[in-house]
């Protein structure tokens, strides 16, 4: 799987941004997002940010369709790069 760069990602945010289905919430979380890339912020880092605001709305199953799907594909990603996400091998007994 090819791994998003940055404009793959700020043009996935951006279509999101003008996407009516999203709710007003999910909208201003991206359009921070989209701020924090225009100030030259490393993606990894956006990316990290964008997640954890996300994540309450996503636990609380208030995400939007398109939403579920970007925040999926971010989580698979993104998923063991460092940071929270990394995955943790327990061995067995």
């Amino acid at each position: 799987m090819k791994i998003m760069d940055e404009d793959e990602f700020y043009e996935k945010v951006a279509n999101l941004i003008l996407d009516q289905t999203i709710s007003t919430t999910e909208r201003e979380i991206f359009l921070k997002v989209k701020n924090n890339l225009g100030e030259n912020m490393e993606l990894k880092k956006v990316v990290e940010l964008l997640k954890m605001q996300l994540s309450p709305l996503a636990i609380r199953m208030e995400l939007s369709n398109h939403v579920i799907l970007f925040y999926q594909e971010l989580s698979s990603q993104f998923l063991d790069r460092g940071g929270r996400d990394q995955k943790i091998s327990i061995p067995p007994y």
